[in-house]
């Protein structure tokens, strides 16, 4: 099973009202270091990525999920009326995928950094991407632990 972090920006689509729905529809995007195509998989855990925002900032895990789809050409009409940035909105989505939220909570950024584990997650370091693939063994372990400590 893998675990994957999405981030969205809180700028140009309401992240938060989102991932109060149970079941979500995501943008995914190929990076180099990972390719959700061949490694994003049904049941894979994911968590969500509020990008950071505001003063003081917002950025951090939002919510925890389970991918519900494997990558496609899925749609969710509900999520048109979230978008703050209409020319994002009408871009083609390419791949989404399906994902059952299933809690949330908040684990700051700064927590995040903070910790001797978490500090070295790519998306602290190379946070303009949108998929992240965590493949450290003991970083998902420690995410876990943070996320039930975090989760409301």
């Amino acid at each position: 099973m893998n675990t994957w972090i999405l981030q969205g920006n809180a700028t140009k689509f309401r992240v938060a009202e989102y991932v109060q729905h149970t079941l979500i529809v995501w943008r995914i995007l190929e990076t180099y270091e990972c390719n959700p195509v061949t490694q994003m998989h049904p049941g894979d855990e994911v968590y969500i990525w509020r990008a950071n925002e505001g003063d003081p900032p917002k950025g951090g895990i939002i919510a925890r999920g389970i991918i519900a789809s494997r990558p496609g050409h899925h749609d969710d009409p509900s999520a048109y009326e979230l978008w703050i940035d209409l020319t994002e909105r009408d871009i083609d989505p390419g791949l989404t995928v399906k994902i059952e939220i299933d809690s949330q909570g908040f684990i700051s950024r700064t927590a995040m950094k903070d910790n001797h584990i978490l500090k070295n997650l790519p998306i602290l370091e190379f946070w303009r991407k949108t998929t992240y693939l965590v493949s450290d063994q003991e970083q998902k372990l420690e995410l876990q632990r943070q996320w039930n400590q975090a989760k409301r």
